[in-house]
């Protein structure tokens, strides 16, 4: 190609390209722009209607955009946490899981709409009824290990004696949620909890009789008897004389007070070992009824 026409057909490419460059940026300037608020996920609590004294929390997402977009409804999805509500235990996340995992829902959320994906009872994933076993729920790290065993909850410390207990009055949560395959996080909130009122009991006790109680699929107990020998602080009613402990707690318990199984093999016995245990005596609060609850030990 002779000069001449060369130095036109890069002229007019060049001039091409500019205006390419021009008529990308006035459609780009045109079109909507995506704004961060456009999905929102939020947490909210409320009272239950059901229970005065119930509280839950839901987990809502607001589509603020102009486009339909989809999300998982429920909660439990096991190892995909398609939605997951996480919390800050030190310098830990922890998240909440649910056993068995129960199977998620996918719902379309219209523009300018909102839906639920999950609504769980504050009583039941922070274990504040004193009766309940820990069992649907448990908190566990959301990271990856090493690291040693987790909370009972954000509010309690570890696990162990008296952990019903000994719990802090306050507990900062998020939800985490994937919509339409991106995960979204809401902002924290913080929960508040009543600490709860109890009434020390100590005592001097022996062991009489052990049983196992007849085990579950997620944990086993057993149904200690005892004599008391003198009362220390506060007094044992004659149905608190018998206690049902959870196989971590009373084992090392029983190693303490000379446990020995006898010829059925379904009973322990025990020496005349002396021990001082100390309880709170609560109140419960869906039923109003107390229960004991075994906060510390040693040999007296």
């Amino acid at each position: 190609m002779p000069p001449a026409l060369h130095g036109k057909a890069v002229r007019r490419a060049a001039h091409g390209g500019r205006l390419f460059f021009l008529l990308a940026l006035v459609l780009t300037f045109m079109m909507p722009r995506a704004h961060a608020n456009d999905v929102q996920v939020e947490l909210r609590t409320f009272d239950a209607q059901d229970n005065p004294r119930g509280r839950s929390i839901s987990c809502v997402v607001v589509n603020n955009s102009s486009r339909q977009i989809s999300a998982w409804k429920g909660y439990g999805s096991g190892k995909g946490k398609q939605n997951q509500l996480l919390s800050r235990y030190m310098h830990f996340p922890m998240g909440l899981y649910r056993r068995p995992a129960a199977p998620l829902t996918r719902v379309t959320i219209a523009p300018g709409t909102s839906e639920t994906l999950f609504t769980l009872s504050l009583e039941d994933i922070f274990f504040l009824n004193m009766p309940q076993s820990r069992g649907a729920w448990l908190w566990g790290w959301a990271g990856s290990p090493p690291r040693g065993a987790p909370p009972v909850s954000p509010i309690h410390g570890q696990g162990g004696l008296g952990w019903q207990i000994r719990r802090a009055e306050s507990a900062t949560v998020a939800a985490e949620v994937e919509v339409d395959g991106q995960r979204i996080k809401s902002p924290p909130l913080e929960l508040r909890f009543e600490k709860p009122q109890f009434e020390e009991v100590k005592a001097l006790v022996r062991f009489v009789t052990a049983h196992v109680v007849p085990p579950d699929k997620e944990a086993r107990f057993y149904e200690i008897r005892m004599s008391v020998v003198k009362a220390i602080e506060g007094t044992l009613t004659t149905e608190e004389h018998t206690m049902t402990l959870p196989a971590e707690t009373a084992e090392g318990l029983m190693r303490e007070a000379g446990a020995q199984l006898d010829k059925s093999g379904s009973r322990y016995t025990f020496a005349s070992t002396p021990l001082r245990l100390t309880f709170a005596r609560v109140q419960t609060a869906s039923t109003g009824s107390t229960q004991l609850i075994l906060t510390g030990y040693a040999k007296g």
